[in-house]
């Protein structure tokens, strides 16, 4: 399943440019290049959120209703098309709770798309509504420990409390496509992160595409310093064995006595481990054998051969979820090594 959502027309909410290719589920709306941000915006977004009164209907003698009681201190939060008809009520949450509009989110773009210096990739709505995104390209990729790498911004949000809304820089390993999030490894946070506890911010959100320079050049520096690490197969083992497996686990592989890769180490590891031997990758100098290539080992298992229900799942896992988790696990680790 590719949990896109869609309109009361049955159109997916779902926008990608062109020239980058159809979409692994080959749904969405195709956009040309020139195209307005405002046609982006109503292919993905075509809608807003509301925020709605909760009742309780009560019954009477034959079950006809009597009234109506309020429920105190919960709303529901509920689409509304651009049509004026109400979708579904895809939320419940306290009534302190803010809404940020999918498309105020993926309007922090707008001042780069229109001058040229990112370019939109896809933008749409997921889950039924729940969660938006927005991936755009920075023009001009870079050279990273003598690799090409694409530098990617990503704007996401959602209406269910499962996410802030947040921006993200995210390099991709050309060679590989493994995706790799420095930024958000080094101190644990995103570049911008609004909780919905205040109302939506686009000035702040502004100023993290405002970084994706520095940013850059941050990641190109973490890179070549973990490219510049070699390390033996025990220190990889363990290396995996922190980012992957339990403080008793890890244990129970160092005091195993091994000194490299063994049929006995939990599953999980010797996947990781065979990924970081042989993927794709892993065989250029500045990966082979060093941190580098062990932090490219744990992303390239996460965001294209960890077990999931479709391709969608470990999609959503490695850019949100778990996976994405893992990936800054790993670069935190390797980066205090």
């Amino acid at each position: 399943m590719h949990e896109l959502a869609y309109t009361e027309n049955h159109r997916p909410m779902m926008a990608y440019r062109r020239e980058g290719g159809t979409p692994w589920h080959a749904l969405g709306t195709a956009m040309e290049k020139g195209e307005s941000f405002e046609s982006w915006m109503s292919r993905a977004f075509p809608y807003t959120l509301e925020s709605l009164p909760i009742t309780a209907q009560t019954f009477g003698a034959g079950f006809h209703p009597t009234e109506d009681l309020a429920i105190p201190n919960r709303r529901a939060i509920a689409m509304r098309y651009n049509t004026g008809r109400y979708g579904d009520v895809l939320s419940v949450m306290s009534d302190r709770y803010k809404i940020h509009q999918p498309a105020e989110i993926a309007a922090t773009f707008k001042r780069w798309a229109d001058d040229g210096s990112l370019n939109i990739e896809t933008m749409g709505t997921l889950k039924g509504g729940r969660r938006m995104w927005a991936l755009a390209k920075h023009n001009g990729d870079v050279d990273v420990v003598g690799e090409n790498h694409e530098q990617y911004m990503l704007l996401y949000g959602s209406c269910d409390g499962s996410t802030a809304s947040g921006a993200r820089f995210t390099a991709v390993r050309v060679v590989c496509q493994n995706t790799l999030s420095m930024a958000l490894a080094r101190d644990g946070t995103v570049l911008c992160k609004q909780y919905h506890r205040t109302d939506f911010d686009p000035a702040s959100m502004t100023d993290a595409l405002g970084l994706i320079p520095e940013t850059m050049a941050q990641y190109s520096r973490d890179a070549d310093a973990l490219a510049g690490k070699v390390i033996t197969r025990e220190q990889a083992r363990d290396f995996f064995a922190a980012v992957l497996l339990s403080k008793d686990k890890q244990q129970e592989v160092k005091g195993s006595g091994r000194v490299c890769f063994s049929m006995d180490d939990p599953a999980l590891l010797r996947k990781v481990i065979k990924t970081y031997n042989s993927a794709p990758g892993q065989e250029t100098e500045a990966a082979r054998g060093t941190l580098w290539g062990a932090v490219n080992a744990v992303t390239r298992y996460y965001d294209h051969n960890s077990k999931a229900s479709d391709a969608a799942a470990r999609l959503d896992s490695a850019t949100f979820g778990y996976g994405q988790r893992m990936k800054a696990k790993a670069m935190k680790i390797a980066l205090a090594a």
